[in-house]
C-alpha cells in the first residue's frame, strides 16, 4: 500500500496533517525516513499480516513546528496561524521529551 493511503487508514488523527504536510515536501525515501517512521500492527492470526503505522519522528515535529511559526509570523497572518504554530510547537516538545 502507499505511504499515503497508510497514512489515512492507520495514523493516529492528531498526527496526520504533520504526516501528510512533511510526506509533501519530504517523499524521497532518505528524507523520509529522517522525518517519519513506522511501527507494524499486526492484526489476524497470521504473522505475516501487517499494517504499517507512521509516526511523525522528533525531527519531523520540529521541522513542522518551524514551519508553523514562520507561518504564523509572515505578514498578513491570521490568529489561526498562530494556534496552528503553538500546537505544532507543542507537539515536537511532547515528542522530543518522549511523552
Amino acid at each position: 500500500m502507499k505511504i499515503r493511503n497508510e497514512i489515512g487508514k492507520y495514523a493516529a488523527e492528531k498526527d496526520k496533517p504533520a504526516l501528510r504536510w512533511l510526506l509533501e515536501r519530504y517523499h524521497f525515501a532518505s528524507e523520509w525516513r529522517v522525518v517519519a517512521h513506522c511501527h507494524f500492527d499486526h492484526y489476524g492470526d497470521q504473522s505475516y499480516m501487517v499494517h504499517r503505522v507512521w509516526v511523525p519522528s522528533a525531527i519531523g515535529l520540529s521541522i513542522v513546528a518551524t514551519a508553523a511559526i514562520a507561518a504564523a509570523r509572515a505578514p498578513g497572518a491570521t490568529a489561526d496561524a498562530a494556534n496552528a504554530a503553538d500546537a505544532a510547537l507543542s507537539a515536537a516538545i511532547a515528542a522530543s521529551s518522549g511523552e
